[in-house]
């Protein structure tokens, strides 16, 4: 292979051990070449770029599935011209590292084979190079609550009126667009280049405003891509307000496997994706909104909707970095994303607790999963059992690992994982085949190919796991 390409030097030496290290200069369209073979590749770069540009990893699927010496990237479609070739810094096991301007998002790129989760924003984090998660050292773990009293009868009660199938479904409805949200407004798109984006935003403040008296709600300002947009935040108050429990999902949307796509102006409903995840968020906030009522949390308990998920995750980059730095002691994430999707055969879902980036807290996440699969025969006895993703059961990894919001918690050291329907292979040999949703990344991903009962069960799952360590 390098001997089939222009390289302008090449050295060959080896590391301590005699692993072989191969060090080549190369041209642009030599260094896109060698990313689409699996090469990592390190470009210079200019000595303002930090100032000048937003870093991104965008994760080129189909050529990380190729393999090795497998000309199938992306890299030389996109990223071979004299001005594309300026951003990417270099390749790496995880994908590209580009430097793109403020306001370009990684969206201009459209990998093909591009999977769930493609890109995540490079937020300068001194946290990062921490060992040890903040503050979880005077935690309880999860583990520790696996034991605690189980929940009442009056309890279960409280979550099966609040999270059931028609409300799930009333919600997934109104922001997807087939309904009107408020008076004879109708959501087109939640894209945060779409102007509906704000509008979902302010409705989401005035849901959770609703959903119970205890709620206090309020917004939390960014500004990705040169555009001001908002992440909604909802607290319960804890009785010993030092320890935090976050339910969350991610409120905008894309249809950008549709074919043209104008992201300004093109539905791009986003019903399963993640308005399912959306539903499930605010029907746990009005259930435990009125548990609180009954038996004050001693944690006190968030219900956070990330924006810009579908670029770069960046809001929830945005609100771990804040809470990192503020030295919150986040002691469990329970994030959802696409809920929704059972056309056929059993309910099969998943928990993604793996946690390759911080070993420290690899445990902790597990057991976050482990207190949700208690759960499901006392609150959703429909469900069958998860199936758990974790490098602590001796996967290699977990594919869901970085591919959504709770990912940028595990990367500061805060015990989190993802939530979602039966859309991953895995995590064994014996497991149920995947059902991936073909309404994924399109406007065809409508409420009517939603299974509000199965977002309901799954959601009152997670919403019963976040009021047991809020509690015990």
């Amino acid at each position: 292979v390098l001997q089939s390409l222009p390289l302008v030097s090449l050295h060959v030496t080896t590391e301590p051990g005699g692993t072989p290290v191969v060090y080549a200069i190369g041209d642009p369209p030599t260094a896109a070449a060698l990313d689409d073979y699996g090469f990592w590749v390190d470009r210079l770069g200019e000595e303002d770029e930090p100032q000048r540009t937003q870093l991104h990893l965008l994760r080129d699927d189909r050529q990380m599935e190729t393999g090795f010496l497998v000309p199938s990237g992306n890299s030389s479609s996109l990223f071979s011209g004299s001005r594309a070739a300026r951003r990417v810094l270099a390749s790496t096991r995880e994908g590209l590292v580009v430097a793109l301007p403020p306001g370009e998002p990684p969206e201009r790129y459209p990998f093909s084979g591009a999977r769930h989760g493609r890109s995540l924003m490079l937020i300068p984090s001194a946290g990062l190079l921490e060992a040890a998660a903040v503050g979880l050292d005077s935690a309880r773990t999860a583990g520790a609550i696996l034991d605690a009293d189980p929940l009442s009868t009056e309890e279960i009660n409280v979550l099966q009126k609040h999270i059931d199938e028609k409300a799930i479904y009333r919600d997934v409805v109104r922001y997807s667009e087939t309904l009107p949200i408020k008076g004879d407004r109708r959501l087109q798109s939640r894209h945060i280049f779409h102007d509906d984006n704000a509008d979902a935003t302010r409705a989401l403040v005035a849901d959770l405003e609703s959903r119970g008296r205890g709620l206090v709600v309020r917004t939390r300002t960014f500004t990705p891509y040169l555009k001001e947009i908002a992440n909604v935040e909802a607290r319960i108050p804890g009785s010993e307000p030092v320890e935090v429990i976050i339910v969350s999902a991610h409120l905008d949307s894309t249809a950008e496997q549709g074919g043209t796509y104008d992201k300004e102006l093109d539905p791009a409903p986003g019903a399963d994706d993640d308005a399912s995840g959306i539903a499930g968020v605010l029907a746990a906030a009005g259930a435990l909104a009125e548990l609180a009522e009954i038996r004050p949390p001693r944690r006190e308990i968030r219900f956070v909707l990330f924006n810009s998920e579908e670029e770069g995750m960046a809001g929830s980059a945005r609100y771990a970095e804040e809470e990192r730095q503020s030295s919150t002691k986040i002691v469990a994430v329970f994030h959802m994303d696409m809920i929704g999707q059972n056309a056929a055969g059993e309910p099969d879902w998943e928990v993604h607790a793996g946690c390759s980036c911080a070993p420290g807290i690899r445990d902790q996440t597990l057991a976050l999963a482990q207190q949700i699969a208690t759960l499901v025969p006392r609150v959703s006895d429909r469900l069958p059992l998860p199936q758990v993703y974790s490098t602590a059961l001796g996967l290699d990894e977990d594919p869901g690992e970085q591919r959504s919001d709770h990912y940028n918690f595990l990367l500061r050291n805060y015990p989190a994982c993802y939530i979602c329907e039966d859309f991953y292979p895995g995590p064994s040999a014996h497991s149920p085949q995947e059902e991936r949703n073909e309404h994924y990344h399109r406007p065809s991903d409508v409420a009517q190919f939603v299974n509000p009962g199965y977002a309901a069960d799954i959601a009152r799952v997670v919403a019963a796991a976040a009021w047991v360590m809020a509690t015990r």
